[in-house]
């Protein structure tokens, strides 16, 4: 499991962390705040995009409970 963050292009972020993976139109809140499943052969990931600047992704072979424990533990300062 992995968590990235850029504060570079998105679409291109999100296809090289994600290895592929597709958005899968699903979304779950988490501390408030809105993340967008995506599911791949190799990955599946939690993506956060709708912060000003930066893209946060998830990301790895774990279970979506997992990469949303993993997200529940981020914390911005």
């Amino acid at each position: 499991m992995a968590v990235e963050q850029s504060t570079g292009k998105r679409a291109a972020f999100i296809d090289d962390k994600t290895q592929g993976a597709e958005k899968t139109g699903s979304t779950q809140r988490i501390d408030g705040q809105t993340w967008t499943r995506y599911e791949g052969d190799h990955y599946d990931a939690l993506v956060l995009e709708g912060t000003e600047g930066a893209t946060t992704v998830v990301t790895g072979t774990a279970s979506l409970g997992e990469l949303t424990k993993m997200a529940e533990a981020l914390r911005t300062e």
